[in-house]
């Protein structure tokens, strides 16, 4: 996936990317202390996220009846993800713009493959991937 880091306040601090077009408020974890990494294209970078308080079973499942894909932003980091279950064990949830593994959302049920589902991000982050 390619991401351009277009502005940064610092190591695990807000950062705007840019991705397919889109721009996204993220905290970054690419920078070193006191070292900010350098504007524009990023590689070898992955999205992640955090969900201190996730939303209950049947609000997850009932609040995308319009089966959207996208992610909605609500403030700073925070993002409501609009998405599809794509598997599960591990659950990956297309949201249009990525493919993300939330590990808040725990099923073995089969039928919850290609359900549209609502979820909580309270951190988007972007930081290195092992090569």
């Amino acid at each position: 996936m390619e991401i351009s880091l277009i502005e940064t306040n610092g190591y695990a601090l807000d950062a705007k990317v840019e991705i397919k077009g889109q721009v996204f408020i993220v905290m970054d974890d690419i920078s070193y202390p006191g070292k900010n990494h350098t504007l524009g294209p990023v590689r070898n970078v992955e999205i992640g996220y955090l969900t201190v308080d996730p939303y209950a079973w049947n609000a997850t499942f009932s609040g995308n009846p319009d089966h959207l894909k996208t992610l909605s932003h609500s403030d700073n980091w925070n993002y409501l993800g609009y998405g599809q279950i794509l598997t599960i064990n591990p659950v990956l949830i297309d949201f249009g713009i990525f493919t993300l593994e939330y590990d808040d959302l725990k099923t073995n049920d089969e039928r919850c493959v290609g359900e549209y589902v609502v979820v909580k991000i309270d951190r988007l982050s972007i930081s290195k991937c092992a090569i």
